[in-house]
């Protein structure tokens, strides 16, 4: 695992964000529901909700359970690569999103594009 935050509060902040993921992650590929999950945690569906959400703390038995559930360990459970990989593709969205227009396009050089009534751009 690849927790690096310096602050204790960082680190089990990240940790929790890790194992909330993971969680969301197997029950997806396992094709398990929140209810599934709320059954086995003997919780409604929105207190698993709120747990995976971030709005309340998960307990290591609940952990426990859902690593069995899934089939992974709980050490699949805080292995952070999927996360990061998931931040660093978002990032990378993000980048592409914020680049500017640059070329002869017509936005790029403040002109505007005229198209008849029944035209379309490929015409």
């Amino acid at each position: 695992m690849k927790v690096s935050p310096t602050t204790t509060t960082t680190r089990q902040e990240r940790m929790e964000e890790v194992v909330r993921y993971n969680i969301r992650r197997y029950m997806r590929l396992a094709g398990k529901s929140q209810a599934d999950i709320a059954t086995l945690w003997g919780v409604t569906r929105g207190a698993v909700s709120q747990r995976l959400n971030g709005y309340s703390v998960l307990k290591f038995t609940e952990v426990a359970l859902a690593a069995a559930e899934l089939g992974v360990s709980i050490s699949d459970l805080m292995d952070d690569k999927y996360l990061l990989q998931d931040e660093d593709f978002t990032s990378r969205l993000d980048e592409a999103d914020n680049k500017k227009a640059t070329g002869d396009t017509p936005m790029a050089s403040n002109e505007l594009l005229r198209l008849g009534l029944n035209q379309r751009p490929s015409d």
